[in-house]
């Protein structure tokens, strides 16, 4: 049981990675295209 929430928590802080990446590259090429 414990580590299937290990699992989840590190799954959804990897998401929480890639979502802050994605926006930071978004935002990154909206001000390069301006």
């Amino acid at each position: 049981m414990g580590d299937l929430i290990l699992f989840t928590v590190t799954l959804s802080t990897a998401l929480d990675l890639v979502i802050v990446r994605a926006k930071v590259h978004i935002n990154g090429t909206f001000k390069f295209n301006r």
